[in-house]
Parts: structure tokens; sequence; C-alpha cells
């Protein structure tokens, strides 16, 4: 969704706006399978909050992938029922084990009508395309934590990835609050 924050000075689109989402807090899943492990009630929680971060810095999802993993799933309800129009989502079972240079293939297809696109996925991933896409090597991403990219060019082509907000639950650094 577009806002002013996005909208250049001729009122066209600056930027694209990309959301790295990493799932909330899950179950430690001892005897089942990892792909199966579900949210805790903190995780469910600190989704909701998340999605209401989302909506309150105007930075509301066109398009939303996520790993088919169960955590992923419930992060995204847990999310959407926080948004003022969520799309539906699309389950993509590649990204469940995905490595950077998969994700940044599937950002690669998002639709051009999308504005900004949410992708949620898994740690130690999420990280690392998020230092691929800004340098930014240090940027932990715990458990819940958006970070949204703002991305010149086209979802197939995309170039300048630049960190313009970082959020996270629970009081951790950067949570709720715009960071570069």
């Amino acid at each position: 969704m577009r806002d002013a924050a996005t909208a250049g000075q001729d009122g066209h689109d600056a930027a694209m706006r990309l959301l790295l989402m990493r799932h909330a807090k899950a179950a430690a899943g001892e005897g089942m399978p990892d792909h199966d492990r579900p949210l805790t009630e903190q995780g469910v929680r600190d989704a909701a909050t998340m999605g209401r971060w989302l909506r309150d810095n105007g930075a509301e999802p066109d398009a939303v992938w996520c790993s088919s993993a169960l955590r992923v799933r419930q992060t995204w309800t847990a999310v959407a029922a926080a948004l003022t129009g969520p799309p539906e989502p699309t389950y993509q079972g590649s990204v469940y084990q995905a490595g950077p240079a998969q994700l940044i293939e599937l950002v690669r297809g998002f639709p051009a009508t999308a504005g900004s696109a949410l992708v949620i996925g898994h740690n130690p991933t999420m990280e690392q395309l998020l230092a691929l896409l800004t340098g930014e090597a240090t940027r932990s991403m715990p458990t819940g934590a958006v970070a949204v990219l703002e991305l010149e060019g086209s979802w197939s082509a995309p170039t300048g990835a630049r960190l313009a907000a970082f959020g996270a639950p629970g009081g951790t650094p950067g949570a709720g609050a715009s960071s570069g």
C-alpha cells in the first residue's frame, strides 16, 4: 500500500517497498517435523503486534508470499487480522529452505502492480537477505521482526535497497521506530 512517504514530489511513486519478516516465536516442536511447528501463544501476540505496526507505519503489503511452514502461515494469519485490507497470501514451499539467492528470484516475481510486497520466512535466510540487499551485515532479525526496504527499479530488476524502517516485538531495539 502506498502512502505519502513513498510518493515522489510530483506524486509519482519514488520506490517500491519490500517487507522482510521472520516468523514469530514458534514452539520447540520436540517429536514433530520442523515444518509442522506451531507458534507459541506469545508468538501469536507478537505477530498481531507486528501487523498493527505495519498498519500504523503505512507499510501494509499489496502482495504476500510466505513459507508453507505452519508457524509462518500462523504468523501471516495474525498479521493479516490487524491490517485494513490484507491480500490473499501465496504460500511457497520453496521459501521454507530457500537461501537468499532463491528469495531474490521470488521477489523478482512479485506483480508489477504491487507497490509493497511482504515475504515471511525463516532465519538465517531473512538476515542473510537483508544483509545482501542493504550491505548491513550486523542487523539481526529476532522472531517476528520486520525490515522495510525501499527499492528502486521494478520487481523484476530491483536496485538500490535502503533500510527505511525496522520493527520487532517485545521492545527489541528498533521496534516501532524507524532506523536506517
